[in-house]
């Protein structure tokens, strides 16, 4: 009776000792997915796109002079939308918003690739400028987060001026 014991007890800790093994191994492994989402590719020659590793906007670069209606036009994965949008803001460098939108996914949003996105942000920028030189302010991309909590909020902030 001992024996069956010692041998049942011994077959656990084997059992175990072999998964904290593959746990470890597991943990240690590359991430890797098959969604088929792949970073942007660089083109050479053209201004570096203004991206994380879930979003790309296509046209607007850091610094640069916008204009009403500001058309941004790029692409974000799946998950950056919640119904086919995600908000778009323009703020002012001390935070206060002066326009917001949303961006559309212009195709099936439901997928962890990336899906391309446009929007057209109406903006009065008479109300906008202060002093005889320029106004600097940020183009806010956030991601849509239905859950409300803050540690799944992601964004892209792009400097600009007008």
């Amino acid at each position: 009776m001992q024996k069956r014991y010692l041998l049942i007890v011994i077959i656990g800790l084997f059992a175990f000792s072999l998964w904290g093994v593959i746990h470890t191994l597991e943990v240690n492994a590359p991430q890797t997915t098959n969604s088929g989402a792949q970073p942007p590719v660089d083109v050479p020659g053209a201004p570096a796109p203004i991206q994380n590793n879930q979003i790309m906007v296509d046209n607007l670069v850091q610094g640069q002079i916008i204009t009403s209606p500001l058309k941004i036009t790029g692409k974000a994965t799946g998950n950056w939308y919640f119904e086919g949008v995600f908000p778009v803001s323009i703020t002012d460098l001390n935070g206060n918003v002066v326009a917001t939108g949303q961006a559309q996914a212009q195709s099936s949003w439901t997928t962890a690739d990336y899906v391309p996105f446009a929007t057209d942000i109406p903006f009065d920028t008479n109300s906008m400028k202060s002093g005889n030189g320029p106004t600097y302010g940020y183009v806010i991309l956030k991601n849509s987060n239905p859950s409300g909590d803050p540690q799944f909020d992601k964004s892209l902030s792009i400097k600009v001026q007008w």
